[in-house]
């Protein structure tokens, strides 16, 4: 399946966008969790 142009970066937006959100999650969950 040929590379066409662009989706290097489709697959770079959403593999950043799913690291950021997993931060944030992690973030928010340490937040709520027990001090």
């Amino acid at each position: 399946m040929p590379f066409e142009p662009g989706t290097g970066l489709i697959l770079f937006v959403v593999g950043g966008a799913g690291v950021l959100a997993t931060y944030t999650g992690f973030k928010v969950a340490e937040r709520l969790g027990p001090e």
